[in-house]
């Protein structure tokens, strides 16, 4: 519920493409090639700052009063923010 209420709370955008067509992905999926002239999207997320921030990236969000740590990452057709831990550490 935590990663849930904190994707609701941050931007993530899927805007444009997986690593390349033919290239395998999470569990074992490799997408088909694209039809001539189309590409897949381009999949990022943002920070609390408006940032780009690559899927596997860590970030220190803040929300409210708080600061966390989380990944980027790629659930389905979408790009979450998955909780790693409390606080930041200095300089991030």
């Amino acid at each position: 519920m935590r990663t849930l209420a904190l994707s609701l709370a941050l931007a993530a955008f899927c805007l444009s493409a997986p690593a390349g067509a033919g290239e395998r992905l999470a569990g074992g999926y490799v997408p088909p090639k694209p039809k001539e002239g189309y590409s897949y999207p381009e999949c990022f997320c943002t920070d609390s700052q408006g940032r780009r921030v690559e899927i596997g990236q860590m970030a220190c969000l803040h929300i409210g009063s708080r600061q966390v740590m989380s990944r980027c990452e790629k659930a389905r057709n979408l790009v979450i923010w998955r909780h790693q831990t409390e606080g930041c550490a200095p300089g991030v």
